[in-house]
């Protein structure tokens, strides 16, 4: 990453004001013996850092430009305050073993876990399917930048499973960016724009791994329609990455650095959403493909149900009618626990069950 001493001195400090009480305490210290300074200690302004760090306070705050390694590695961020942030999931660094062959990608990155359904849950999008196959692939080969896929769709039909089913498939390691804060929460958009900052610079395209972005309305949602403090996906209206709606600065510009990243990166990466459809015209031109993962037609649920069961599909399958691949993959993991997986009545129930259990089967199913 290009870190100079500076730069790693200082993720040292932090990480003992995190971990080791002493430097806690020293901290308190410092802020009631500095209690004229407006600036709070983690500030670039504050003029107590660079004393412990012994350098000079402008050289202290060029470490914290915008395009310097802490802040382009996505190691830290710093605000419109001059506030200083540092990704929290370095704090797995000092839990982690004393090795020197520790792979900090695999400690600092979140492998998304494995997959539940295979390559042929998948038939009914056959040809994109297969043609987003290729062109991943291709990407991987060639090392060309800027190859992403949309994968949308309403909840529950599969998206984040095509994304790890593609990479099983490939045999490539799909990592998924941003997906929980250093407490375990749901991050912030600048959060997971920091992730993907930190991904980039750790995967070198070498390495043959994918980026996913899931459940990515945050990331490209128009703040001003109502999206902070709650997710976007409880907003199906929102237009998303409108950057006319984003006012704030700092708003305008996330919106315009995930744009921008979408057509330079240098991995493949996916993202999936509810709300493709709500998608701004200039973000859909950034995506290289897109593929819509709907609910399964009368056709395909029969055909869905011969493949699963190895049996004839009775009459009432036809009328469920937002059936998924992933549907077929519970109820036969449940159908075998319960002792009935031939029962062709039986199987159609648990269906049935499933589809009752998503939030907008009322609408889709006509009760």
């Amino acid at each position: 990453m290009d870190l100079a001493p500076e730069d790693i001195a200082f993720i040292d400090l932090w990480l003992h004001n995190e971990t080791q009480p002493i430097f806690a305490s020293l901290k308190d210290c410092f802020e009631k013996t500095s209690r004229y300074i407006r600036q709070p200690l983690s500030n670039i302004a504050h003029p107590i850092l660079p004393c412990i760090l012994g350098i000079p306070a402008g050289a202290f705050s060029a470490r914290f430009a915008a395009d310097a390694p802490l802040v382009k590695s996505g190691l830290v961020s710093v605000d419109n305050a001059g506030d200083i942030e540092i990704v929290r999931r370095l704090l797995r660094l000092d839990f982690a073993p004393d090795a020197s062959d520790l792979d900090v990608c695999s400690l600092l990155l979140d492998a998304a876990t494995p997959g539940e359904l295979e390559w042929s849950d998948f038939d009914h999008v056959a040809e994109e399917r297969d043609h987003i196959e290729k062109m991943v692939q291709g990407a991987l080969s060639t090392g060309k930048p800027g190859v992403n896929i949309l994968v949308y769709g309403p909840p529950g039909t599969g998206k984040t499973e095509f994304c790890k089913t593609l990479a099983a498939r490939l045999g490539k390691s799909l990592y998924s960016v941003g997906e929980e804060d250093g407490s375990g929460d749901d991050p912030r958009r600048d959060e997971r724009l920091q992730n993907l900052r930190l991904a980039q610079r750790l995967l070198a395209p070498g390495r043959g791994s994918i980026l996913l972005f899931d459940e990515t309305e945050d990331l490209l949602s128009n703040p001003d329609s109502g999206w902070l403090p709650f997710s976007s996906r409880s907003f199906p209206h929102l237009r998303l990455a409108d950057r006319q709606g984003a006012v704030r600065s700092w708003e305008v510009s996330q919106v315009n650095e995930m744009l921008t990243w979408m057509e330079s990166h240098p991995l493949p990466f996916a993202c999936t959403t509810n709300f493709g459809d709500n998608l701004d015209p200039a973000t859909l031109r950034r995506f290289t493909f897109k593929i819509v993962l709907d609910y399964l037609t009368p056709a395909q649920s029969q055909a869905a149900f011969r493949t699963y069961f190895a049996l004839k599909p009775p009459p009432e399958v036809a009328g469920l009618t937002i059936l998924t691949p992933g549907d077929f993959a519970v109820v036969r993991r449940k159908a075998e626990i319960l002792g009935h997986p031939q029962d062709a009545k039986a199987l159609v129930e648990l269906l049935r069950a499933e589809c009752e259990a998503k939030p907008n089967h009322a609408r889709k199913m006509g009760f």
